[in-house]
């Protein structure tokens, strides 16, 4: 997945038939640079960084006392999740903004990490009763 990311957001910057239209005034890929955090709320870079490495940190141990973590539903939905998180903090260093490209509808435009963070946490709230530890 952070492969894909990272390909992807390549591919973008070096683009030049940007916007490509899929499906007319719906579905496109645009070049766009995100300097906040999710949905394009402002926060600053300084701030930011760590904010982010704070969360996955207290995010990761809430998430061992809580669920069985060697399950293979929990291991993989966790992977997608760092992935994600890797992938646009490497933008953020690199870059000072993440690269987002896939736009549908009114919704915020978004990238491939951050449908993988979304479909982890997905996967883990719908699997939540079977990977929780019983005690």
């Amino acid at each position: 997945m952070l492969a894909l990311d990272q390909l992807t957001k390549v591919w973008v910057i070096r683009s030049h038939s940007l916007p490509l239209y899929i499906i007319r005034n719906f579905f496109r890929i645009i070049h766009s640079e995100n300097t906040g955090i999710a949905f394009s709320i402002p926060i600053p870079q300084i701030i930011l960084i760590p904010l982010i490495m704070l969360i996955i940190i207290f995010g990761l141990n809430a998430l061992r006392k809580e669920m069985n973590l060697s399950h293979p539903i929990a291991f993989t939905s966790i992977a997608m999740i760092l992935a994600g998180a890797l992938g646009n903090l490497l933008d953020r260093l690199r870059l000072g903004y993440v690269i987002d490209f896939i736009a549908i509808g009114k919704f915020p435009v978004f990238n491939v990490a951050d449908a993988g963070i979304t479909v982890g946490i997905m996967i883990l709230m719908i699997c939540y009763s079977r990977l929780k530890k019983t005690r």
